[in-house]
């Protein structure tokens, strides 16, 4: 139950003088440990575009914070009525203008994905009362049910962007009714903002001023070409494949003896569509209908469900109103959070299956009802089937699940039906690994899920000190936590309010929070424990955010004082995330690209290193030729990603890798070798003399050779 405005649901531990006198050094403090990281961020900008550009950033951050003075009195007129429509409007406007098909295609995933997630819930009498939950859970069970109906299909070798015409017209004819409550749900979205008064709140103004800026910075690297190497390399070379053969196999690796240390040592994408493909499916689903602009969206859709599940399991959980909004915005512009949400990555799709697997345990706990539980296996099983990584979250999930089962009648018949509705939503993949190579994690091995793992900088971190270090890391060095040019991928947010847990103390307890919390320890624990990826504890960050917020509403309303302590606070802390999202997203090629003064092709070749080497082989290329590459592994460009394998080496090139190299060059045999050109790329053209003539294409990046005739 949230506790009514008259009887606040915090209080402090201690007398007003001494909060606000421990909060004013603690804000004092972090002002003097991020002065660094700010000024390098500016200066980032700088050493690119020039000392002009860097002033003009640091001057456009202090724009943004008067800019939010400012809108706090403008909103107070009414302004703040038409918040949801603004931002929402300039989204879609934005992305209108540069993929209007896309955005066509990617609502009517939305609408074929809801209508069959809301019907089925409704049959099972699982319907959420309020519009966030029932938009989020309905459509995450329908974008499940979705690519478990591609499994079958794609391994009928059925898959054709014919095929899934018909299946997305025939979904939404079916399913129209349902279809056509989607836009009395936004409205009711819209009239539960200004029905409340906490939309009104100061707090929440900071976060509206602010978020035009991070609403844009995500659209526009939404709907720009792919340049980041996840998408490039992974995700969108094995949805073309799945599309452009029909079938769903995997791509070839280099190597039939490429064996899983190699394949870590020198790079896994080789054998990545190996591992669950889930977000695959999806992507070639939606590539068929519209391409790579459409299939580059499915990424931020899932960000955006995602946003509406964490209101709702955060009103679960006793979260004020207020709290939810300023939490949900402040999730939204964590740095990594926010770019992870924009690009074709499978993060936040993973962490919609986790969010609608928390909101049904937290359900099923207080309604009771044992549908509640098996939902809930079927959106943990949903996440196992996007990336292995899933386990982080699933553990403590999974707990509650089991907790909460034991109340319930029957408990081992209900207990068996879980377990079969989780291993069919989830487990495919790995029977499917298991077939063909004997290894259900391949190219992984079972021992990573309980071993420690190197940092991505590549060091290695003591088991015994990671749970203490990492807070720091992901604040202050974050090139060991994520991969980015910045220190800082976490921002400031967690930092700076961190102390308010100590502070502040809920009046009555929360169980469904208690809840809430017991996962996100337990995931800590394990995750830092074998020192995961920053983004691979996306879904537990934006909750710590939104619960983080509670707190940091109760400070605000402690009095006039606090309340301008605590927003100015958070308008620093929105400032600085805004610095690594603009580093992380947008470039200058992007914004002509944008203003249409640079084609698709000239984008590419303005903005990625990997991309003129590619497009040389795409115009050279026969049917029957075969290309290798070190370390440019761009596949989705190639003319196609089954001919073009990659493999990734970062760090010193050790003699016998080398010769390994070398031995996958000989059992590949390649028509074309692409290298680097630096001392790596010199060395193994060295030993390959004789074998390659001299480079047919070189610039200051990659060089292509040709197999000499024999």
């Amino acid at each position: 139950m949230t506790p009514s405005a008259a009887e606040p649901a915090f209080e402090a531990r201690w007398s007003p003088r001494a909060t606000a006198v421990i909060l004013s050094v603690w804000v004092a403090v972090c002002l003097a440990l991020t002065a660094e990281p700010l000024a390098e961020h500016i200066a980032y900008f700088g050493e690119r575009l020039g000392s002009v550009f860097a002033w003009a950033i640091g001057a456009t951050l202090l724009g943004l914070c008067g800019w939010a003075a400012l809108y706090l009195r403008l909103r107070e007129r009414g302004l703040w009525r038409y918040e949801p429509r603004l931002l929402a409007g300039l989204a879609v406007a934005m992305v209108a203008w540069a993929s209007p098909w896309a955005l066509v295609v990617t609502a009517l995933l939305f609408g074929l994905c809801y209508g069959a997630g809301s019907a089925a819930l409704d049959r099972l009498g699982l319907t959420p009362p309020r519009p966030t939950a029932r938009l989020g859970l309905a459509a995450a069970a329908g974008l499940g049910f979705l690519v478990l109906l591609l499994i079958p299909i794609g391994m009928a070798g059925l898959y054709s962007a014919g095929l899934f015409w018909v299946l997305t017209l025939a979904g939404c004819g079916l399913w129209r009714r349902r279809v056509a409550e989607i836009p009395a749900l936004l409205r009711s979205l819209e009239e539960g903002w200004t029905d409340t008064v906490a939309a009104q709140s100061r707090l929440v103004g900071v976060a509206m001023a602010f978020l035009p800026a991070f609403v844009a910075s995500f659209a526009l690297a939404a709907v720009a070409p792919a340049i980041s190497y996840d998408p490039v390399s992974h995700h969108m070379p094995a949805a073309r494949h799945y599309l452009e053969g029909g079938r769903l196999e995997p791509l070839p690796v280099p190597a039939a003896n490429f064996s899983e240390k190699w394949l870590f040592t020198l790079g896994h994408s080789v054998g990545y569509s190996y591992y669950p493909q889930s977000f695959e499916e999806l992507l070639t689903f939606v590539w068929g209908l519209g391409g790579q602009p459409a299939a580059q969206l499915v990424a931020p859709l899932a960000c955006a469900l995602s946003l509406l599940l964490l209101i709702a399991v955060a009103r679960l959980a006793g979260v004020s109103r207020e709290a939810c909004i300023v939490g949900a915005a402040a999730a939204f512009t964590l740095p990594f959070a926010h770019w992870t949400g924009a690009i074709a990555k499978n993060d936040y799709p993973l962490a919609l299956f986790q969010l609608a697997a928390l909101y049904a345990a937290l359900t099923a706990k207080q309604a009771g009802r044992r549908e509640w539980l098996v939902a809930g296996a079927f959106f943990m099983g949903l996440s196992v089937g996007v990336k292995h990584t899933a386990v982080f979250v699933s553990f403590p999930v999974g707990l509650l699940l089991l907790w909460e089962l034991r109340r319930r009648a029957q408990p081992l018949r209900l207990a068996a039906a879980m377990a079969a509705v989780f291993l069919a939503a989830g487990f495919f993949w790995h029977v499917r690994a298991y077939v063909l190579t004997g290894n259900p994690f391949y190219p992984a091995g079972a021992a990573r899920s309980v071993s420690t793992t190197p940092a991505i900088d590549g060091t290695t971190p003591s088991r015994w000190t990671t749970h203490l270090l990492y807070p720091w890391y992901l604040h202050f060095d974050g090139v060991k936590v994520m991969e980015s040019p910045s220190g800082s991928p976490a921002g400031f947010y967690f930092l700076f309010f961190a102390p308010l847990w100590a502070l502040y103390r809920r009046r009555q307890a929360s169980a469904n929070e208690a809840a809430v919390l017991f996962v996100l320890l337990v995931f800590y624990l394990y995750w830092a424990y074998i020192w995961g990826v920053l983004r691979y504890g996306l879904a537990p960050a934006l909750l710590f955010a939104v619960l983080t917020a509670d707190r940091l509403a109760a400070w605000a309303g402690q009095g006039r004082g606090s309340s301008r302590a605590a927003r100015l606070t958070l308008g620093y802390c929105f400032a600085f995330a805004l610095l690594p999202t603009l580093m992380l997203e947008v470039n200058a090629p992007q914004l002509a690209w944008y203003a249409k003064r640079l084609d698709r092709e000239g984008y590419l070749r303005a903005a990625m290193a990997d991309y003129p080497a590619i497009a040389f082989l795409n115009g050279r290329m026969g049917p029957e030729d075969r290309a290798l590459s070190l370390n440019n592994c761009s596949s989705a460009y190639a003319v196609d990603p089954a001919r073009f394998r990659c493999v990734r080496y970062e760090g010193v090139f050790e003699p016998d890798l080398e010769e390994k190299f070398v031995e996958i060059v000989g059992q590949s045999d390649p028509s074309y070798l692409v290298l680097p050109v630096n001392p790596m790329g010199g060395r193994v053209r060295r030993l390959l003399t004789g074998r390659f003539g001299p480079p047919i294409f070189e610039d200051g990046h990659f060089m292509v050779l040709e197999r000499e005739e024999r």
